[in-house]
């Protein structure tokens, strides 16, 4: 058999252009690259995963939010895109868009530890508020 070339990372070409231009940009080109070169390109689940989360360690919360929301668009029936966004969320401040994210990752895999811990945490720091607004009645 034919020795085949293994596929180009697709968050590595992503990535150079998050970094030279927009996620924007990158987001269009990932579809461009899809449609009309599937074959070159690594285009499994973890791929845009793992460049969310380079992009998160970088500090570029935005913008990985952006390639996790591509992720769950990509792999809807997947659990992982959906918890991956949700940590997004949960850095970004937003608390009920990262709930309905894990909540939407567990009902995928009802197993998922991760999202059973983070909905958790999530609903004990919200105990507190509820509490205090309790007492005003």
């Amino acid at each position: 058999r034919p020795y085949k070339l293994p596929k180009t990372s697709i968050a590595e070409t992503l990535g150079k252009i998050i970094l030279k231009s927009d996620v924007e940009s990158a987001i269009n080109h990932y579809h461009e690259l899809k449609a009309n070169r599937p074959d070159e390109y690594n285009f499994v689940e973890n791929e845009l995963n793992n460049l969310g989360y380079q992009l998160l360690g970088i500090d570029r919360v935005k913008d990985a939010i952006e390639i996790f929301k591509l992720n769950v668009e990509e792999y809807p029936d997947a659990f992982n895109p959906y918890d991956s966004l949700g940590e997004g969320y949960m850095i970004a401040g937003e608390k009920e868009l990262a709930i309905k994210k894990y909540a939407k990752s567990l009902e995928l895999n009802p197993e998922n530890t991760n999202a059973i811990i983070m909905l958790n945490r999530i609903n004990q720091s919200k105990w507190p508020l509820l509490k205090k607004n309790s007492s005003k009645r």
